[in-house]
């Protein structure tokens, strides 16, 4: 087992870099929408590789139900 100590750092870094994606993630996604809308119409699947909080998929998905 890893010690906590040695762990600390990096759950820091990843909740730092999870927000970072995240708050990047909702610029795009309205840029995307407006500019490129046009690319969503009739799309029947989406696949999300983005890590962690999935906001680009739900935030199309939504703009295109």
């Amino acid at each position: 087992m890893l010690d906590q100590a040695l762990l600390s750092p990096w759950q820091k870094f990843n909740s730092l870099l999870k927000a970072g994606m995240a708050s990047d993630a909702r610029l795009v996604v309205q840029v995307l929408t407006r500019e490129c809308g046009d690319v969503f119409q009739g799309l029947r699947s989406l696949v999300d590789v983005e890590v962690g909080t999935e906001m680009m998929a739900m935030a199309i998905a939504e703009a295109y139900p």
